[in-house]
């Protein structure tokens, strides 16, 4: 994975938890790429393109907001193009994703981040960065407390 990043992609109302789950990245070793976290320049189209071409992987926080949002349904589509590897992080409960998004994500293992009463959120980020400790960078995942 040398040089490459995780990429969040995300609707705006669920970016304090993402960012959560940025912080959380980053304290395990793993290179981010968010667009309020450094991630945008001036030319926002160029930056969210070479944000997903240098992506390892895209994790994608899904919601119905996140379904109908042209710009979300673009990046994921963009990283699938580029052959990025996708992650899907569920955040909503009694809702799946239909249309182009259903299509899209079909088959792909989720990382479930919806009951947070029954699934405290580390749990998910945990989820997540086993996820990606074993699919991206190819290795055992690591336990942290």
């Amino acid at each position: 994975m040398s040089g490459k990043h995780i990429m969040l992609s995300y609707q705006r109302d669920n970016q304090e938890l993402v960012g959560q789950v940025f912080d959380k990245l980053i304290a395990q070793n793993i290179e981010v790429w968010m667009d309020i976290r450094g991630g945008m320049r001036p030319n926002m189209w160029q930056a969210l393109a070479e944000g997903i071409e240098n992506a390892a992987a895209i994790c994608c926080f899904l919601t119905p907001r996140y379904q109908t949002s042209e710009y979300c349904l673009r990046e994921l589509q963009y990283a699938i193009d580029q052959k990025v590897l996708v992650i899907p992080c569920r955040l909503c409960s009694n809702w799946k994703p239909t249309g182009a998004l259903g299509f899209l994500t079909a088959g792909l293992l989720w990382i479930d981040f919806r009951d947070k009463a029954e699934h405290p959120i580390d749990t998910a980020i945990r989820e997540l960065i086993d996820h990606v400790q074993m699919h991206v960078y190819d290795r055992e995942p690591v336990f942290f407390p």
